[in-house]
């Protein structure tokens, strides 16, 4: 991974994000973009670099093109959405990890952010209320 040369404008990336994800394809599409732009240095600002991507990941590039064009509004909508969940979570950085009302921000290993489960989660347990019609 390597600093790119250029600093894109991913709008469209990010509205390629929900394209992606109607089909089934998210993980491979972010992962792609993200090769895209960190190790090949590509603008992925370019609706040319990221059907290029949408092709190598087995969809079809010409309908990403179209979907874009014609379907534009609604992915602008689902993009709004996003950004008006993560103001309501206070996200201020990227990577910010939320579980319920805690979360974590910035670039941490993956045992810190285990850690950071683990506790939310037995502090979660601790906070439940045992319900009347459990098993016993």
């Amino acid at each position: 991974m390597r600093v790119p040369s250029i600093q894109p404008n991913s709008h469209l990336a990010l509205l390629g994000v929900f394209y992606a994800k109607d089909r089934g394809n998210l993980s491979e599409y972010h992962n792609a973009v993200f090769s895209a732009l960190w190790d090949n240095d590509q603008n992925i600002g370019t609706l040319r670099v990221l059907s290029s991507i949408v092709g190598r990941i087995g969809l079809d590039p010409r309908d990403f093109e179209l979907r874009l064009t014609i379907d534009k509004e609604k992915y602008e909508a689902r993009l709004q959405e996003s950004e008006t969940e993560a103001n309501n979570d206070k996200v201020k950085l990227v990577p910010t990890y939320v579980f319920g009302n805690r979360k974590i921000v910035g670039n941490v290993s993956i045992k810190h952010i285990e850690g950071f489960v683990r506790r939310a989660v037995r502090s979660q347990r601790m906070t439940e209320k045992p319900s009347l019609l459990e098993d016993r």
